[in-house]
């Protein structure tokens, strides 16, 4: 593909198909010509394919709440006692010391 302007992307606009995947080493094969290629998966785009929420099992949520995702809504008061839980001590060199 030849550029005809210098903003112009290198990239073809065409859809492969992964044949097979190694860790991050791809080889994927273009639908129009079948010639295939060899990429690393990090200059390669997900198109298409099932999104996240269909990928649950069926009759799940995505906000379905379990036991280990319960997180306890605090008040403000309640923050602030468990945030200064910790009492600060100075440094054991400023001990003598009395400010003016």
């Amino acid at each position: 593909m030849k550029k005809t302007n210098k903003l112009d992307t290198e990239f073809r606009n065409e859809e492969f198909i992964v044949r097979r995947k190694t860790g991050t080493d791809t080889i994927i094969q273009s639908k129009l010509s079948g010639k295939e290629y060899r990429r690393s998966s990090a200059h390669l785009k997900k198109i298409g394919g099932p999104s996240s929420t269909e990928l649950l099992e069926p009759g799940s949520t995505a906000n379905s709440n379990s036991s280990s995702n319960n997180i306890p809504i605090l008040s403000p008061s309640e923050l602030e006692t468990q945030l200064n839980k910790r009492v600060r001590q100075p440094p054991v060199k400023y001990h003598e010391y009395v400010p003016h």
